[in-house]
């Protein structure tokens, strides 16, 4: 049985790839825990849901920062649990889960090749693929969902030197996943 503090010294963040955590979709979870110095720290996380099953268990690599998958699952609510150096739990409100959306998996195949998977929940039809960096259009692409997903491949050369955005639109052309 753990016990959670009431003040949270910590501060942790969760950012779901694309933006959104959707309930039956698998997606990669960045993070970020920070102590009142601003500096990265060191812990390990737990994800649990309302029966206090562990669920998931993610550590950081370094500076406090790192990634874990998770699908969140239809009727259930999570809560994050930090346990610092010290050995003391932390509870932390785990980000909103969508009943129907988009998840974005964006992963490099090769070198020069950027692998852009789109999943859905309770969506259908096209979705449009628009790449840009420094607010100039470098490559636009249009899919359509094939057992529930759609695919693009991207050249990285196309893309250019700088941050480059990779925003998804639904087919009424509403943004609905980014990544940077």
């Amino acid at each position: 049985s753990t016990t959670a503090k009431a003040t949270i010294p910590y501060d942790l963040q969760l950012f779901p790839e694309g933006g959104h955590l959707v309930q039956g979709l698998e997606s990669k979870v960045a993070f970020r825990a920070v102590g009142e110095d601003g500096k990265g720290i060191t812990f390990r996380g737990r994800i649990v849901n309302q029966q206090n099953d562990t669920i998931a268990h993610f550590e950081p690599h370094k500076f406090g920062m790192g990634t874990f998958g998770f699908a969140p699952q239809t009727g259930q609510s999570y809560r994050v649990l930090l346990q610092d150096a010290q050995k003391q739990w932390f509870v932390y409100k785990f980000p909103d889960v969508l009943a129907q959306g988009y998840a974005m998996q964006v992963s490099e195949s090769t070198a020069n090749t950027l692998d852009i998977i789109v999943r859905a929940q309770g969506k259908e039809g096209t979705v449009a693929l628009l790449a840009h960096t420094k607010g100039i259009a470098k490559h636009a692409a249009q899919a359509t969902f094939q057992n529930g997903q759609a695919r693009f491949s991207l050249n990285k050369n196309v893309l250019g030197d700088g941050t480059s955005t990779l925003t998804i639109f639904d087919n009424s052309q509403t943004p609905v996943a980014e990544r940077l």
